[in-house]
């Protein structure tokens, strides 16, 4: 089954307006601030997510989340497999978010090896991406085009009653 990572284009908080002005550019997409791996193969409005979070305790960490329109972009790898993706990233569940490694990731002060992880490092690591601690979000965005998956914006309708927040 594909796999669908979704990253973060909304306003949000100073820290993300901080992290898309850091960010490299992206071609002519608008910078993200975050990406989140769903535990579903396609775009859907509401899904479980995995992801390294400033906002959910300081670490990687599994949510339910009802995605607002214009505030996600999402990327699917038609040739990756979602459960391995999921297990690959829940192996690092629990584990401290990097702030400062997301600091360093824009500086040729980079450093790997931390037993912290942030966002754009982890799915990085999910995709089998190289130096994946140097990798912003915009910069993940940047090679996921590159790799061939192909981006969506969220479905219209609601979907959300194919999903339940009570996770099996």
């Amino acid at each position: 089954m594909p796999t669908t990572f979704a990253t973060y284009i909304g306003t949000g908080s100073g820290f993300d307006r901080l992290t898309r002005w850091a960010s490299r550019k992206n071609g002519d997409l608008p910078k993200c601030s975050h990406i989140e791996l769903l535990d579903a193969p396609f775009p859907t409005a509401s899904a479980w997510c995995l992801s390294a979070s400033k906002r959910d305790g300081f670490k990687v960490r599994e949510t339910y989340i009802k995605f607002k329109p214009h505030h996600w972009r999402f990327w699917t790898f038609e040739d990756m497999d979602n459960a391995r993706a999921w297990r690959c990233a829940a192996a690092f569940l629990g584990q401290p978010y990097d702030l400062w490694g997301a600091v360093l990731s824009v500086t040729p002060f980079a450093h790997s090896g931390s037993a912290k992880i942030f966002c754009s490092e982890l799915m990085g690591i999910v995709c089998h991406m190289p130096n994946a601690h140097t990798l912003t979000p915009s910069d993940w965005e940047h090679e996921a085009i590159r790799r061939g998956a192909k981006m969506t914006t969220l479905p219209q309708a609601d979907n959300s009653h194919l999903r339940t927040k009570n996770r099996p």
